[in-house]
């Protein structure tokens, strides 16, 4: 997987954290250091993440470092995101796991209305298909001016 490097506001302030470290971070090194200046891992990541939260909002709020996962997958997907690009961005296997999109892409309206919209659109490009012809094509409009269809007996 290609490293994305921060741009504009964000690589001044990455370089400004990594200044602050006193050390020199080779390319291959991790940047992100727990409180003790150790590098993260997932355990310290989520361990420290426990105690910020805690710190800054007191022992009832529950939210996990997991969440801001779940809802940067969540708006990505809302805004159309390529399942491939999500992957490479959550560095996973979102795009063909569906335990993983039950996990970060739980159901939304706004997923569900883009599928809805996509659904208008093949059953518009099915029916422009089948009837081929200007004169046999039928607006979605106009399906609406039918009589209601009478069961045979």
């Amino acid at each position: 997987m290609a490293c994305v490097l921060p741009t504009g506001g964000a690589a001044r302030v990455t370089d400004a954290y990594v200044e602050q470290l006193g050390v020199e971070i080779h390319d291959d090194a991790p940047i992100s250091r727990d409180l003790r200046g150790n590098p993260y891992t997932m355990f310290s990541l989520a361990r420290d993440f426990r105690l910020v939260r805690k710190a800054e909002f007191g022992d009832d709020e529950k939210r996990r470092l997991m969440d801001m996962r779940r809802s940067g997958a969540v708006e990505a997907n809302a805004g159309g995101v390529d399942p491939l690009a999500l992957a490479d961005k959550m560095a996973n296997s979102i795009d063909s796991s569906g335990k993983l999109q039950d996990t970060y892409l739980p159901r939304r309206v706004a997923v569900v209305r883009r599928a809805d919209a996509a659904r208008k659109r093949g059953r518009q490009a099915l029916r422009e298909n089948e009837w081929g012809s200007k004169a046999g094509k039928r607006s979605l409009e106009s399906w609406n001016e039918l009589p209601p269809h009478q069961p045979s007996h």
